[in-house]
């Protein structure tokens, strides 16, 4: 997979209610819930790969299922029915150039050096 910060969508079914809370804790700190059990996320591969690792540490490999699923670069949709966000907010446009460096200083004073 490219260097690219993409699109992925996260699928979830959880078995467990104290598991499934966190798991969906964790992809709120990481996307917009799109549906339930489903999340829309940019992610670099750093961060795909530090979601996937806090993921594992939480699920119980026999009784739940996650998957993520890397969009196209221009992931185009189709929606119907009831939106989960407001009429007239879209989801679009190019993160800007720096935004991972923005990111990682966010992180950075959130979490310390």
């Amino acid at each position: 997979m490219s260097g690219r910060v993409l699109f992925h969508l996260l699928a979830y079914d959880i078995a467990n209610p104290t598991r499934l809370k966190a798991v969906a804790r964790i992809a709120e700190s990481y996307g917009v819930r799109i549906q339930y059990s489903l999340f829309l996320m940019r992610l670099s591969p750093p961060r795909r790969d530090q979601l996937l690792a806090k993921l594992e540490r939480i699920i119980h490999p026999r009784e739940d299922d996650v998957r993520l699923y890397p969009l196209p670069a221009r992931p185009e949709w189709e929606t119907m029915g009831k939106a989960i966000w407001p009429e007239g907010v879209w989801l679009a446009g190019e993160w800007p150039e720096n935004a991972e460096e923005e990111e990682a200083d966010t992180q950075t004073e959130e979490n310390g050096p």
